[in-house]
């Protein structure tokens, strides 16, 4: 007997008609489109499953789709995972929804997963398809998944990743492509207010040349952190130079001790949380502060340059090309971990994860790199803090994260990917210094594996008083002030201090965690028997 799946979508703005869902922004024919648009546009491909699947692989932009037909119901996850999706196929039990939090409350016998746990612990993000309940899939960023009623069986598709070339590309060829790609955005955001979350770093800079050359002039830059912090300076510069409005928002006395008690907070860490993300923090207090005073309205387009840093190859390293899986798997660990002190077993169990959940056999190092990089840490988790703009009813675009231009540098030879060296070149030379803002400029830092299993283990029995000697606690964000209040709003949790002290998204992880465990208590393992960890 064929089960269709109860459609639950209540929390991004979905248009909807004849069994159809779709939400976000596409791109198709050279424009952008939304709303009614996008939905017809949609229509014209969804006669059969291979035409959707198309569509899904071809369309740009930032959205998800569901699709029900008599037999079937198709999914899809845009590849800047902007808008989350979450399923549950059982015998019993069949829903899909954009709050996996209304699948855990429909009745469903719920099973805590402990290597998801592990995995997130290590990374603020669950692994591949899975969240902290093995009950509940999520929809990975550009997957596509079909769902059969009468078997209840899953079937899901994965776009390639591109194959490096062997061709160095011309600079003068990557800046007129952004400039091109853009121009499709520009065209989109008309005359509407933008907000440029602008830095001293290359991304956001790149950002605001682009909106200049545009030309926009409802432009408001804003940098939040710490009073003081050497970013606001520069980038008030930058402002300045390109003729824009400079907020700087200071972080550092925005209600530190009493947020968890609040309601909007609480209501932000669901959303954001979905059961499978870390939710960001210095982003939510920053866009709060900028809505209650007034310094921008619902109907301003914010800008993040996500995923700058992934697409110019910062997470490349010399010797990657030549390792084993194995060991990419541990270099992801050491680089990108929250520095939790792990287990021998632990560690184990969280590299054959990411071989598994992430790796494919048929890619290379550096394209697995570059999946679990664009996957795990650019959408699930860095791009994932974009969610405080659709809770706070901003629309924000990614024009970084564009498919064209994401293409392109990942078919780049990894020379000119590696220390990002044809990203900063084109940028530097095309923009900053046709614009005025080629100063105080922050060099990429060469993407080497973390610390030798030796360091870590002398680091990891070093005690927290005297880490404070070596590792700076004055962080540019304010992270230390927030961190010590999520810490005091479980008293009777024992919070395990990170390798490094000034790593305070492990201290966010665990109070997601646990905080997930009060308000589900059957969705979070219990700890395991003698870790030193609640």
């Amino acid at each position: 007997m064929d089960m269709k799946p109860e459609i639950i979508l209540k929390r991004y703005a979905w248009s909807a008609k004849d069994d159809r869902y779709i939400t976000g922004t596409g791109i198709a024919r050279g424009k952008m489109i939304d709303k009614e648009d996008l939905w017809e546009f949609l229509s014209d491909h969804v006669e059969n499953f291979s035409r959707f699947l198309g569509f899904c692989m071809t369309t740009g932009g930032q959205l998800s789709i569901v699709v029900q037909k008599d037999n079937e119901t198709w999914l899809y996850a845009g590849h800047t995972w902007s808008y989350p999706l979450f399923c549950t196929v059982t015998s019993s039990i069949r829903i899909v929804s954009d709050i996996p939090e209304a699948i855990y409350e429909s009745g469903l016998q719920t099973e805590p997963d402990q290597a998801a746990e592990t995995y997130f612990r290590a990374f603020g993000v669950t692994p591949g398809g899975r969240t902290l309940d093995k009950s509940i899939r999520q929809v990975r960023p550009g997957e596509i998944l079909q769902i059969d009623h009468s078997t209840g069986r899953i079937k899901s598709w994965l776009q390639d990743m591109p194959q490096p070339g062997e061709r160095d590309k011309d600079p003068g060829e990557l800046a007129a492509l952004i400039r091109d790609r853009f121009a499709i955005y520009a065209a989109h955001i008309g005359d509407r207010q933008v907000l440029l979350p602008l830095t001293a770093g290359y991304d956001s800079r790149l950002l605001a040349c682009l909106l200049k050359e545009s030309g926009k002039g409802k432009v408001v830059c804003a940098t939040w952190g710490r009073t003081g912090n050497p970013d606001g300076i520069t980038a008030e510069k930058i402002s300045k130079t390109l003729g824009y409005k400079h907020i700087f928002v200071p972080l550092d006395d925005q209600e530190t001790k009493t947020f968890t008690q609040q309601e909007d907070f609480s209501a932000y860490a669901e959303y954001a949380g979905h059961f499978s993300s870390m939710p960001y923090l210095q982003d939510f207090f920053a866009v709060r502060h900028l809505l209650r005073n007034g310094l921008i309205d619902r109907e301003t387009v914010v800008l993040p340059g996500h995923p700058g840093d992934y697409i110019r190859g910062s997470h490349l390293y010399p010797g990657l090309l030549s390792e084993t899986p194995e060991a990419s798997a541990r270099t992801i660990i050491q680089k990108f971990g929250s520095t939790l002190p792990f287990r021998k077993k632990e560690k184990q169990m969280v590299t054959g994860t990411i071989l598994r959940e992430i790796f494919q056999a048929s890619d290379s190092c550096q394209q697995n790199f570059d999946r679990w990089d664009q996957e795990e840490r650019q959408c699930k988790f860095i791009g994932n803090s974009s969610l405080v703009y659709t809770r706070a009813g901003l629309s924000h675009l990614m024009p970084l994260f564009d498919k064209e231009i994401t293409g392109y540098m990942l078919s780049l030879p990894f020379r000119q990917r590696l220390h990002a060296r044809l990203y900063n070149h084109t940028l530097e030379t095309h923009f900053f210094s046709k614009h005025g803002v080629d100063h105080d400029l922050k060099k990429i830092n060469p993407a080497y594996p973390g610390t030798s299993s030796v360091k870590s283990l002398l680091i990891s029995h070093t005690p927290r008083f005297l880490k404070k000697w070596y590792y700076p606690m004055e962080d540019p964000v304010g992270y230390h002030e927030y961190t010590s209040t999520l810490r005091k709003s479980f008293p009777g949790m024992n919070f395990t201090d990170p390798e490094r002290p000034n790593a305070y998204n492990a201290y966010l992880i665990q109070w997601y965690i646990q905080w997930i465990r009060q308000r589900y208590p059957s969705a979070i393992q219990n700890p395991l028997p003698g870790r030193k960890m609640y």
